[in-house]
């Protein structure tokens, strides 16, 4: 199998390939960057179908992790072009969000279409390892064949949390595990601390769950994307960031104003009892420090070069990156 996080600028797009189908978990990118980054999206997409024209133009199951425009910026490609073909859409169970009309057209669309189209909500998800049905995993795969799980969705014991927690998109992502043999990865959106702690305590009584070998970090790289707690239960060995570059210093929602990837992210996923257990060539870049002060007269991000020499990738710094993993869980790291 192949799994391409392809680089959207400040967003996030995951498209897991294998032998026998395609599984998209969002379709992000940045808005307000000088870079088309929708079209680079599509054109990514286009060229995995180029390569395997047995597949059809099919993506067998899209998922959208939440309704934030750096997850669903290209779902209107996905639905303006007739010959590309969804079977089936997974998405949170969340009725706000600043995408929710992208996410909702998608779901309409699914409808109309007569597509299976699934809310996730964390009550449904009452299996020891997970959530599994025919629409989250419909592929088939002779001699290889995955097995895909939902671990979160919107939390349903969410009014015991504070309200601006409850209340953020981020803690109610979809979160997803794929396991090809002994090859895992997994996908956990934006969730932030408090979602993680509330997983974490779901999975312990299971913690082989939560034991994968390629962790898609979340919240872009950011210092509230990803825990100790969580790094240790996981023991990754290759950390996979989808965030834009911070040299280019655009404007609004982009990696250089919120400081991604962050230095904290950055240490925990380095640490050497429990960091990632892999390591890539020695590469100086730019990491953030502190995001920008939104209020008049305050303080811009700040960043600090730092040199990487554990597997821990980013799209801003190295552009696509693509894991390519075998059922006996070898594993090699590509980037374009």
């Amino acid at each position: 199998m192949a799994a391409h996080f392809i680089n959207v600028g400040q967003g996030s797009s995951a498209l897991f390939e294998f032998s026998c189908g395609l599984v998209l978990v969002d379709t992000g990118g940045q808005s307000q960057a000088t870079t088309d980054w929708r079209k680079a999206f599509v054109d990514y997409l286009n060229g995995v179908f180029a390569r395997r024209p047995d597949l059809d133009r099919r993506i067998d199951v899209l998922y959208i992790t939440h309704p934030h425009p750096d997850h669903t910026l290209g779902i209107q490609a996905l639905l303006d072009d007739p010959t590309i073909k969804i079977a089936h859409v997974i998405t949170d169970a969340e009725r706000s969000g600043q995408s929710l009309k992208q996410q909702t057209a998608l779901v309409n669309w699914a409808n109309q279409h007569r597509i299976p189209a699934v809310p996730i909500n964390t009550g449904l998800i009452t299996g020891p390892e997970g959530l599994w049905s025919r629409y989250i995993d419909p592929l088939r795969c002779k001699g290889g064949d995955p097995d895909i799980n939902v671990l979160w969705g919107s939390y349903d014991g969410r009014a015991a949390w504070p309200k601006g927690e409850r209340e953020d998109e981020n803690n109610h992502s979809v979160a997803v595990r794929v396991k090809f043999g002994e090859s895992t990865f997994l996908v956990t959106g934006d969730m932030e601390e408090i979602a993680l702690k509330a997983m974490l305590e779901r999975y312990s009584r299971v913690p082989r769950v939560l034991d994968v070998n390629v962790y898609v970090a979340g919240h872009h790289g950011s210092r509230n994307g990803t825990t100790p707690e969580l790094i240790e239960a996981m023991k990754p060995e290759i950390a996979i960031m989808s965030a834009g570059n911070p040299s280019a210093m655009e404007p609004g929602y982009a990696a250089y104003n919120f400081a991604h990837p962050n230095a904290e992210a950055i240490r925990l996923l380095s640490d050497p009892t429990y960091g990632v257990s892999f390591t890539r060539p020695q590469v100086r870049v730019s990491v953030g420090v502190r995001g920008r002060n939104p209020r008049p007269g305050g303080l811009p991000p700040a960043f600090e070069d730092q040199d990487i020499s554990k597997a821990i990738f980013a799209t801003g710094w190295d552009g696509t990156i693509v894991v390519v993993a075998s059922h006996d869980g070898s594993k090699r790291v590509i980037v374009e």
